[in-house]
């Protein structure tokens, strides 16, 4: 999973800490990765994912990204179930 963000909004600011608790949930689960981009310093990124608003989050696989714009208004434990 990616979130995508621009690190100067407060609402962006406010995601971090759920976002980085999933990150180290599941740090050790090979079969997933959670990551983060600063659009700010990684527009082309953002600019393949067509990315409107922040924070984003989507769900990748193999370089695509999958339909779950749900994903924008669940919390930490939430994320996890969606995941597995």
């Amino acid at each position: 999973m990616l979130a995508l963000n621009l690190s100067v909004f407060s609402f962006v600011q406010k995601l971090a800490p759920t976002w980085d608790a999933l990150a180290k949930a599941l740090e050790h689960d090979t079969t997933v990765t959670i990551a983060k981009v600063d659009c700010t310093l990684h527009r082309s990124i953002c600019n393949n994912f067509d990315i409107k608003g922040y924070p984003t989050l989507l769900w990748i696989e193999d370089g695509k990204k999958v339909s779950a714009d749900y994903l924008n208004s669940v919390r930490n434990t939430t994320l996890i179930k969606v995941i597995y």
